[in-house]
């Protein structure tokens, strides 16, 4: 699929891309007017040019293959955008590819009435989701363990699951701990698994049903007292509680062993983040993501319905939990995460704005929001990064109240 062309913003005689497209309310009350594909990156038909001026949005071109400019409006001079009303946004600074159209460290967040201004703000973006560094997740990222396995492909997963349980309970040399749902294990169980790895076992897994046999389970599989007894051993896995995550694991086992990949995050576990986010001083997630309700979906057990001693049928129980983190959680992941990325949080807009004074906002943003400032130093521009800089022997001393270069020079440095 083609990548799809953003609108295009001149603003202070550069241009931006805009992540919305302010021609739809236009378009949404002239239903006539019906574009027809303009390449295949622009499936929407048309190419917007777009003018802020005078905290004023105009549209100064279109770029059609059925219409003109002049078709839609009737005039060859740029058009105020008094039919748009809401949120328009254009990054600046360091820009990140990604597999599709990437993302910027930061944008101008514009509130539009009527084509006008009536609210402008610097944000922040966090868009990556790096890796969990620590702890039995290591290596995983965070929707892994919020959304959980279970979600994305349900009867895959749970014969996954079971391979890796079967193959825990038959195989001696098998190397990993298996995570599985919560159920009690009695001294009977243990010399079962024992024997089981011993002398080996078959089994047959669908989706549907399980099979076990010490021989071959389709011979003579009720004469088989083994597989029998493993039999009810699994039936009792099978209904275990799955809310609860719960490892097995060979008492041979180091603490560094791993728990298999195909047993692990199974269901999502909220009650691990919930410790982590309190526990874990440097572990943070962006308050605007963990502060929704989330919608999960979670393999709670299963219904189960024996056939004979040794095959019994399996259906599972899934339901749909609507979780939203603790008040604590929340508020104490907020306060680490504004004062580890120095921002601050506004709910309202679901913004992360830069944790700056007014005086410091407009020295390093004043650009941008505002496009008759003029900051009273240089500036190089680097695609749109600006690194500002104190050019005035004069203007330090002014700053400083000194020509001693030692004061100066402290002056300068604490500027920022």
């Amino acid at each position: 699929m083609t990548v799809q062309a953003q609108e295009i913003l001149t603003y202070r005689n550069e241009t931006f891309s805009l992540n919305e497209a302010p021609l739809n309310p236009f378009l949404e009350k002239n239903k006539d007017i019906r574009f027809e594909m303009f390449t295949t990156a622009h499936w929407r038909g048309y190419q917007g040019h777009w003018l802020l001026k005078g905290d004023h949005l105009y549209i100064t071109n279109l770029e059609s293959s059925n219409y003109t400019f002049k078709d839609l409006f009737n005039s060859t001079a740029p058009v105020l955008a008094d039919w748009y009303s809401g949120i328009l946004k254009f990054g600046f600074g360091d820009y990140h590819y990604d597999h599709w159209c990437g993302y910027y460290d930061s944008y101008v967040w514009l509130k539009f009435e009527n084509g006008k201004v009536v609210d402008k703000k610097i944000t922040k973006n966090f868009n990556s989701e790096y890796p969990i560094s620590f702890g039995k997740y290591k290596g995983k990222k965070l929707d892994d363990i919020l959304r959980g396995k279970i979600k994305r492909n349900t009867y895959t997963t749970i014969r996954d699951l079971f391979d890796c349980v079967l193959s825990f309970i038959s195989q001696k040399d098998y190397a990993y701990k298996v995570q599985t749902g919560h159920f009690e294990i009695t001294p009977e169980d243990i010399e079962l698994v024992k024997e089981t790895r011993e002398y080996g076992i078959a089994y047959f897994l669908t989706q549907n049903f399980i099979a076990t046999s010490t021989k071959v389970f389709w011979e003579n599989s009720n004469d088989d007292d083994r597989a029998e007894k493993l039999s009810v051993l699994l039936e009792k896995v099978f209904q275990s509680d799955f809310t609860i995550p719960f490892t097995l694991t060979k008492q041979t086992f180091s603490k560094e062993t791993e728990i298999a990949e195909n047993s692990l995050l199974l269901n999502p576990d909220v009650n691990y983040l919930n410790w982590a986010l309190k526990n874990v001083g440097f572990f943070t997630i962006n308050p605007l993501f963990l502060n929704e309700t989330f919608k999960l979906k979670r393999l709670k057990s299963f219904k189960t319905n024996r056939l004979n001693k040794t095959i019994f049928e399996y259906e599972p129980i899934i339901e749909n939990v609507d979780y939203k983190f603790p008040h604590e959680t929340l508020r104490l992941n907020q306060q680490k995460f504004e004062k580890a990325n120095s921002v601050l949080v506004d709910f309202e807009n679901k913004l992360l704005i830069p944790d700056l004074t007014s005086e410091e906002m407009m020295l390093q943003y004043g650009y941008y929001l505002d496009e008759t400032y003029e900051p009273p130093i240089a500036y190089n521009n680097n695609y749109g990064n600006r690194d500002y800089y104190y050019h005035s022997r004069d203007w330090l001393i002014d700053a400083a109240g000194t020509d001693d270069p030692e004061t100066m020079n402290d002056a300068y440095w604490n500027l920022d």
